[in-house]
């Protein structure tokens, strides 16, 4: 049979041939002659050529069937060179099954062979060309792990953690980070090495991904923080485990709470125990009685951690990114606990608050996410209210942070009352401009609703100051709430057609230089009506009436912001109505004042006149209404 099967299976149809498996193995297994055995073996793993997932599952279990018939030194010297002759096979499904099996028999291997050989051949297989192979060859590492006993392989573990996460293929990365890095904290768990190798390399890397502007890995390192949270907590609870009684390690662990990233299943105790446990170690944190190892985890956390981290923040090139940091932290008091980021993370947070970038990640990752915190918000942000003031500091710092804030209804009331706290209490100009700008950046990220409940009547009270200045700042955020808006415009409109009334009358330059940069910035996103039956009319009378200034350095700034409005117009939707009474009038208006005081600039705005001239005749012509200007550029303003 051993001499007739290789010849017989090429005949045998690839959908029958796994029924020829018995007879393999039973010749495998039994046969007296080593060379017989190899070509039998040599047989099952090529049962097909290029084997798809189910053969492949097929051939797996032939081999794991083999692997239980016969002992570990015959496996390792007859099955593990098939293995070992594939790495390099030019068909991705036999790379993709050398990878599949050393996995699932890793148990069947010696921990000796898993550590060397097995992990060899993985690492090869890591560098595959093909994605696919890559990413089956890190999930199948992840099972190798748990058989690898020798800790100098510390260093190669880690090292095939950071190749994965700087894989060119985003699936690689998150098959890494899915089912590898838990596998390799755990591993490193049990050898007390997590913080100083793995956590610690997961936050330089992001470190330098962020200096060096490498964002394809900022967003994969920020994730595993994330994932490596609830690693952090089970080793600052495993030394009191250590400390308790046999009794209560001996519990029945709750199956249903079996996961990947469990920390009663990592630390193979009951809900109970790690309830209990967790409490411990909170109450020992605040009377500073913890036991020495775990004194030296937050030591090390307060040291080098922290630092790192802040570093991490202050590097920021992309402010996006923050708002990443700030989930971090939230996270970490949802899963470490809100006493250990308290005690150990927020001090050295607090100590760089002054930094630009760290405010906001300080209010919305530590005092905002627990109720217990929210008194201290309220109060925090006051003071660094006054002190921006005071110090006549850079605001963007401070509007960014009430933006962030924002985006939590239940913290938004803690703001408007921050706000109405401090207007109430404003002496000075400077204060309420603060204000108004804190109040924009409101209005750019809270729900539209809530901006018109609670953020509107702070913003008219500050509309109807005495001076200028304060007006001039609220005209931006009546136009994003214009825009931002789902509902009734009509107060919106009424308090911004008041400036333009009072900017006309009483020559109010800079207010009108305001509402037409404002209008600009918010035109291409407001919806077809705000744009037609607002938007643009108003434009249109600011631009007739420019041609009654005599003081030419005004009507000279009003033209310039004028031709830059009108080129945001010819990025809209417009009827033909709408361009013959208030576009062309408004660019024959523009026409005029380029021509005396930016002469300059008049060949661009004839040229914006002549294409809105064409295209209405065009219009006109084909008797129908037309999108004159073309709908892809108004189409990419939606999208944005």
């Amino acid at each position: 049979m051993g001499r007739c099967l290789p010849h017989i299976m090429p005949h045998v149809l690839l959908n029958k041939r796994e029924e020829l498996l018995p007879v393999i193995l039973c010749l495998a297994v039994q046969h007296p002659n080593p060379t017989t055995r190899d070509n039998l073996l040599h047989l099952l793993f090529n049962l097909v050529k290029k084997p798809d997932f189910d053969q492949r599952q097929i051939i797996r279990a032939g081999c794991e069937a083999f692997a239980r018939s016969v002992d570990r030194s015959r496996l390792e010297e007859e099955l593990l060179p098939q293995c070992w002759e594939q790495i390099s096979d030019k068909f991705v499904e036999r790379r993709l099954l050398v990878a599949e099996t050393c996995g699932s028999l890793s148990a069947h291997f010696s921990v000796d062979v898993c550590s060397s050989l097995i992990l060899s051949i993985l690492k090869q297989v890591l560098d595959d060309k093909d994605e696919s192979v890559r990413e089956c060859a890190v999930k199948n590492l992840s099972l190798v792990i748990t058989r690898i006993y020798n800790e100098h392989k510390a260093s190669d573990l880690l090292q095939i953690l950071k190749s994965s996460f700087h894989d060119s293929s985003s699936k690689v990365q998150q098959t890494s980070l899915r089912f590898y890095l838990p596998a390799l904290s755990c591993w490193l768990l049990s050898r007390d090495q997590y913080l100083h190798t793995c956590y610690n390399m997961l936050l330089q890397q992001l470190l330098t991904s962020i200096q060096s502007g490498s964002d394809r890995h900022i967003g994969i390192y920020l994730q595993s923080l994330s994932v490596s949270n609830v690693f952090v907590l089970a080793g600052l609870l495993r030394p009191l485990l250590k400390e308790s009684s046999g009794d209560a390690m001996s519990e029945s662990i709750d199956e249903s709470h079996l996961g990947l990233l469990d920390p009663c299943v990592i630390l193979s105790i009951s809900k109970s125990q790690y309830k209990s446990t967790l409490s411990n170690f909170n109450t020992s944190l605040v009377q500073l009685s913890l036991p020495e190892s775990v004194t030296t985890q937050t030591d090390w956390f307060k040291s080098t951690a922290v630092p790192c981290l802040v570093e991490c923040i202050k590097s920021v090139k992309d402010k996006s990114l923050l708002a990443d940091f700030t989930k971090l932290l939230a996270q970490m008091q949802t899963v470490i606990g809100r006493t250990f980021v308290q005690q150990v993370i927020r001090p050295g947070l607090l100590e760089h608050v002054t930094d630009a970038r760290v405010l906001p990640v300080y209010c919305a990752g530590i005092l905002a996410v627990n109720e217990e915190d929210r008194a201290e918000l309220k109060e925090f942000l006051g003071e660094t209210l006054n002190q921006y003031a005071q110090q006549y500091l850079q605001v963007e710092p401070l509007t960014e942070t009430f933006a962030e804030l924002s985006q939590t209804r239940s913290v938004l009331h803690i703001l408007v009352n921050v706000l109405n706290t401090a207007l109430r209490e404003a002496t000075n100009p400077h204060m309420k401009g603060i204000i108004a700008k804190i109040c924009k950046g409101l209005c750019d990220c809270a729900d539209p609703q809530d901006i018109v409940t609670h953020v509107m009547p702070i913003l008219t009270r500050l509309a109807n100051d005495p001076d200028v200045f304060v007006q001039t700042s609220t005209v931006i955020s009546f136009a994003v709430m214009l825009q931002r808006s789902s509902g009734s415009v009509s107060s919106i409109r009424e308090q911004l057609d008041k400036f333009i009334s009072e900017s006309v009358s009483s020559d109010v330059h800079v207010m009108m230089c305001e509402l037409i940069e404002s209008f600009t910035l918010v035109l291409p996103l407001c919806n077809p009506d705000i744009q037609r039956d607002f938007l643009i009319p108003r434009l249109a009378t600011i631009g007739v009436s420019n041609s009654a200034i005599t003081n030419k350095t005004k009507r000279r700034d009003i033209t310039e912001r004028l031709i830059l409005a009108y080129k945001s117009i010819l990025c809209c939707y417009m009827t033909t109505d709408t361009i013959e009474h208030y576009i062309v009038p408004g660019l024959q208006a523009l026409l005029t004042d380029t021509q005396e005081v930016v002469p300059e600039k008049q060949q661009t705005v004839d040229l914006m006149l002549r294409e809105v001239m064409s295209k209405t005749a065009m219009a006109s012509k084909d008797q129908r209404p037309s999108n004159v200007f073309g709908s892809k550029v108004s189409g990419f303003f939606k999208k944005k």
